[in-house]
């Protein structure tokens, strides 16, 4: 492969600025030297990692294109109906790169997976595990409700031992969880990353109080989440739920010092209560954190060093000779101000310059 240099361009490596203008790709790698190759001319620019999107839904290769163009180089593949969609997807060149649950457990299938989704009882998740892991499952998802919304619901005891199965296996677990009682649930549960946030209240802080101590991370989708409430609004004027709801316990957990991860929930999914197009959605979910209270830095962190460091993604996520040249060119400095970070000059995606 021939290499790539890029020049007179401002670094953000993920973490802080770093005291150089040029950079090389070579062999997919980031790399400090090499002889000679394609140069661009980055000035006016600010180089920064390629994003990853920690929650999305995808139905075809143009999902992961729109993504890759918009500068998302691995997106976390949250639920699919399709184990054979997932498998051809993977890590094609310059297409942005799958990490996946398969798809999750479930304690009744109403949303039409595998049967083998279906999570009787605790006895029942060894086979569950097995099987995900079997057909590539990266963690492991569980869709936890609750009982006053749903007739068909997880006890405790049978999440905690589907998570005990996958930290067995080494997997990390993240629940969908969308009310305070489905919270209590995954935190008793030991559940690692809590996706999604409460639209009816904020959540209480002792509630903040037990994720901290207990180290859990959150997916907010806050561009989810915003979308189900003006939907819910248009319909009900008077429902009870409110935007600055989400607002208020994105802060909270910030304050805690809590891990948040950027993602959006893009998906093109009827049965979904809202469809948030891949790609483009990102920069909303960006922007979203900053109005919560993120500087523009900690938002970029969310969505490129800390997933990778959460998942163990340790090819990835920063720019750093030896890693994956998995990168983002941005006209302006998105790290001053974060609306930038919507001006896409280049995508690199291990080192493949993806067409835009």
């Amino acid at each position: 492969m021939n290499a790539t240099i890029i020049k007179n361009v401002k670094i953000f490596d993920g973490e802080k600025f770093i005291d150089k203008d040029t950079l090389a790709i070579k062999n997919g790698i980031i790399c400090e030297k090499t002889a000679g190759g394609f140069v661009v001319d980055g000035t006016g620019c600010t180089l920064i990692p390629g994003l990853i999107d920690s929650h999305v839904h995808i139905s075809n290769e143009d999902h992961l294109k729109d993504a890759a163009k918009a500068g998302i180089t691995t997106i976390f593949e949250m639920a699919n109906k399709s184990v054979c969609l997932i498998c051809d997807l993977r890590n094609k060149k310059g297409l942005t790169n799958i990490i996946s649950c398969i798809y999750p457990a479930v304690a009744e299938n109403k949303m039409n997976f595998p049967e083998s989704a279906v999570v009787k009882n605790k006895d029942d998740a060894k086979r569950y595990i097995n099987k995900v892991i079997e057909q590539g499952a990266d963690f492991i998802k569980i869709i936890i409700e609750d009982k006053a919304k749903h007739p068909v619901v997880f006890e405790v005891k049978t999440v905690r031992a589907i998570v005990k199965e996958a930290h067995d296996h080494g997997k990390l677990t993240v629940s969908h969880v969308t009310t305070v009682t489905s919270y209590k649930i995954a935190i008793e549960a030991g559940v690692d990353v809590l996706t999604h946030i409460p639209l009816t209240q904020e959540l209480s802080d002792p509630i903040i109080d037990v994720m901290k101590k207990d180290e859990k991370i959150c997916i907010p989708t806050m561009v989810m989440m915003k979308g189900i409430i003006e939907k819910i609004k248009n319909a009900d004027p008077f429902a009870q739920v409110d935007f600055n709801n989400i607002i208020g316990s994105v802060k909270k957990m910030r304050e805690a010092n809590l891990n948040l991860l950027i993602g959006t929930d893009s998906n093109n999914q009827p049965n979904f209560p809202c469809q948030i197009p891949h790609g483009i959605s990102i920069y909303d979910e960006l922007e979203l954190f900053t109005k919560a209270g993120f500087t523009a830095k900690e938002a970029l962190a969310s969505a490129t060093v800390l997933p990778a460091k959460v998942f163990g993604l340790k090819d990835r996520g920063m720019i750093k000779e030896g890693l994956r040249a998995d990168l983002m060119l941005v006209k302006g400095d998105p790290v001053k101000n974060i609306s930038d970070i919507r001006n896409v000059k280049g995508v690199w995606i291990e080192g493949v310059l993806v067409e835009r």
